[in-house]
C-alpha cells in the first residue's frame, strides 16, 4: 500500500505526527502479523521541499506537489488538519497556493 500524507504550513503538528506513527508501526508489525500483506510505504508529500508546521516542526517531504511522479500510484492520499480554527481561518488556508 501507498499512503501519501501530505503537510502544509502551519498544520497541526498532532495530525501529522499521529499518521506517521501509525502508518510506520503497521509496516514494522506488518511482517510479524502476515507477511502476505503488502508493504506499506509513506510518502510525504508538500508545497515545498521543507514544510514547517505550527508548532515550528520543520519536516523534509519526499515529493513536491507538482512533479510528476509526486502523487502517482498512491493509494490513499491523507491531509492532516490544517491547523486552523475558525471558518474565516480555513476559507483563508483552502485559498491558499499550499493547498491548492
Amino acid at each position: 500500500m501507498r499512503v501519501g500524507l501530505t503537510a502544509v504550513p502551519g498544520c497541526f503538528d498532532s495530525g501529522l505526527t499521529t499518521l506517521m506513527d501509525v502508518f510506520r508501526t503497521a509496516e514494522r508489525l506488518r511482517p510479524m502479523v502476515d507477511p502476505s500483506i503488502d508493504p506499506i510505504e509513506v510518502r510525504m508529500v508538500g508545497s515545498a521541499p521543507k514544510v514547517t508546521t505550527a508548532a515550528g516542526l520543520t519536516l523534509a517531504m519526499d515529493h513536491v506537489v507538482g512533479d510528476d511522479d509526486a502523487l502517482a500510484g498512491l493509494d490513499l492520499f491523507v491531509v492532516p488538519g490544517l491547523g486552523v480554527a475558525t471558518p474565516a481561518s480555513l476559507s483563508e488556508a483552502l485559498a491558499s497556493a499550499h493547498v491548492r
